[in-house]
Order: structure tokens, then sequence, then C-alpha cells
């Protein structure tokens, strides 16, 4: 959200206003489908330096769905001093999660563990405090960053390309359910899908 567009010229505008239309569509799409909760995984916004209007604006948007969202911070709009999850919104939606900490949270079907990014550029990976270890429930983690491997330039919060896969392998080691495979299978999925994409 807040994309200056700059490369549309005129349409700079309507891009923007595209954006949170689309953010509209898709809490729509989700209340239709009786989805259980949204998970956003960082760059909600261009930068911290968007309109607060607009945060504010995308806050409302979001507390209109009836379950609860969780967010992390992205390389865009890292955690950090001002950055736009310091906007009253956030607490006035008593739906919305942001994660602050490397915590995770469990809940009534699975456990959340969130890797919220600080600053905009590191070499670090997000994922590596994660320990699934012990997870009686479907392990998924919320992770902003570039999977290994893939050519794009110096390693921006690089991922690992097998993190799906070892936070499937430590939650299984555990209890091994059927329902941890399938999530974990879906995060492998993703992973592939990406990279493939990318070839």
């Amino acid at each position: 959200m807040g994309m200056r567009a700059e490369s549309v010229g005129k349409m700079a505008e309507r891009v923007r206003e595209e954006r949170l239309a689309a953010a509209q569509r898709v809490v729509q799409a989700a209340r239709d489908h009786n989805v259980e909760m949204l998970l956003l995984t960082g760059d909600v916004f261009e930068d911290n330096a968007v309109d607060r209007l607009l945060v504010r604006k995308v806050g409302e948007v979001l507390r209109r769905f009836p379950g609860p969202v969780y967010i992390i911070p992205g390389n865009h709009d890292p955690l950090s001093p001002g950055s736009v999850w310091e906007h009253s919104v956030w607490e006035e939606a008593g739906n919305i999660t942001v994660f602050r900490k490397n915590e995770p949270l469990e809940l009534d079907t699975c456990v959340l563990f969130p890797c919220p990014l600080r600053e905009k550029y590191s070499s670090k990976d997000p994922t590596a405090w994660i320990n699934a270890r012990g997870a009686t429930k479907p392990a998924i983690g919320l992770a902003h960053g570039n999977v290994e491997g893939i050519s794009i330039g110096e390693p921006d919060y690089p991922i690992p390309r097998d993190a799906a896969q070892k936070l499937r392998a430590l939650a299984s080691q555990s209890s091994g359910t059927d329902q941890q495979a399938v999530a974990s299978q879906a995060l492998l999925q993703l992973f592939d899908l990406y990279e493939r994409s990318r070839a």
C-alpha cells in the first residue's frame, strides 16, 4: 500500500486506489468463504513514510474481517521507531495482531511462528529461531525474505530452501500428525511454486 508508482505517471493515483480496493476484495472473499484467519507476511506498506490516513484506511479494511488477522512487518515496513505499526488503528482493531517478537503463538487449531523484521536489509535468516519441536498442532511459520539460491543479487533476509521441510520435520518429531503433514506440505508447495516462477 502507498506505492508511488511514478513509472505510470498520471495513473499513479489510480494504482494506489486499486491496491486498497484489492485489499477490500480479499477481505470480502475471505468472508464469503468462511476463512478462519488472515495471515499477512510483510510489506503491507510500501515504506514507513506512507500517509498515516492510508494506514488508518488499511486498518479499517482489515478490521472488517470477522476473524483474527495476524501481521508481520516486512523489510519495506520494518518494525522500527516511527513505523506504520505505531499507528493507533492497530490497537483499536480488536481482531488484528501485529507481531513484534519472535515468539510462537498457540491457537486452537495451530501454532504460529512469526518472524517480524526490524530493518530494511539483513543477511540473517529470519526463520533461524523457529523450533517446532514439541508442537502438537500444525506449525505455521510467518516469514518474509528471499529463498536462498535464487539469483536476485545480494541475499536479503535469506530463507533456506528447506525451511518448510525443517518445520515439518521438527513438528513431526513430537507428534507426526496428519494435520501437521498437510500444513507443512502446503508450505513446501508454496516454496516450490515460487522457485519455479523465478526459473
